[in-house]
């Protein structure tokens, strides 16, 4: 499964196949179709990393939510030392998070999972704090939603319920009701969410209650989780009020302490009928 790997490797015969600039050929076509898939089983991946071998050559991609990075390419007998050195280093050498992994997440093991969700198999996962708010939170069961999309928002969410360490044992517990976190990446130059749902003074019928949200930081750093900080020299503040910033992708985390249900899991007409005028007048 998806979910269960690091990283990923496509190969093709001829050195022929592999990327050009200004051209998208089938190998980067396959290889950013694998890149979907990877980053929607494991939804806490910023980005992922692809090895490319065509031919006797080879480069590494970067896959993340505003496009691919690739290496300079490398035969593989001219330049035997790197290629060594580089199947080692992803298979062996780099943590999880060098390989793209969310550093604000930590991802339980089996045990613990069914521990504080009561028997659930899928992976539990406890969040840092969110913004000035203190709480961590801690996933149950799978993603209710996970884009399946590479580009763009890339959004998940789960139900979550509040984490806290237990001073007799030293152990997590979960409290609390059960909520919804939302995690997805915005762009630079549009508000956040949770400025949007903060700026609603009187909610209307249907709109989710707003808990908690901001962007997401490295933790305990004053620089934002953008692709811009992932690929270069990090910047303090991408947003609209800095002009001299480009626009760049940036992870929003919010939490919502109302759960409703998929429309398509409604019981009439009128069940379905009152969804929709929700969800336009929440709109």
């Amino acid at each position: 499964m998806w979910r269960d790997r690091d990283a990923f490797l496509e190969v093709k015969p001829s050195n022929r196949q592999g990327p050009k600039e200004g051209t998208i050929v089938q190998v980067v076509a396959q290889s950013a179709d694998y890149a979907r898939l990877f980053m929607s089983a494991r939804p806490f991946m910023l980005f992922c990393v692809g090895i490319l071998v065509f031919g006797t050559e080879f480069c590494v991609g970067i896959f993340d939510r505003d496009g691919i990075t690739f290496s300079p390419i490398y035969d593989m007998f001219k330049n035997t030392p790197y290629f060594i050195r580089l199947v080692r280093s992803v298979s062996h050498h780099l943590t999880i998070t060098e390989l793209g992994s969310d550093p604000t997440v930590l991802v339980l093991d089996d045990l613990e999972t069914q521990r504080l969700t009561g028997g659930q198999t899928y992976p539990s996962a406890v969040v840092s704090a969110i913004g000035k708010d203190s709480r961590k939170w801690c996933t149950i069961g799978p993603p209710i939603w996970s884009s399946m999309s590479l580009l763009g928002r890339g959004t998940n969410v789960w139900r979550v319920r509040e984490c806290v360490l237990d001073t007799r044992s030293g152990q997590r517990v979960l409290q609390g009701n059960e909520m919804i976190m939302k995690t997805a990446w915005r762009s630079s130059s549009r508000l956040p969410e949770s400025d949007i749902y903060r700026s609603i003074l009187v909610p209307p019928q249907g709109l989710a209650k707003f808990e908690c949200g901001d962007d997401v930081y490295f933790n305990e750093s004053e620089y934002p989780i953008t692709v811009q900080n992932l690929r270069s020299s990090p910047v303090v503040h991408p947003l609209p009020e800095n002009d001299n910033s480009p626009i760049t992708p940036v992870l929003h985390r919010l939490i919502l302490s109302t759960i409703g249900r998929p429309m398509w899991q409604y019981t009439s007409d009128h069940d379905l009928l009152t969804g929709f005028r929700d969800a336009l007048i929440g709109g």
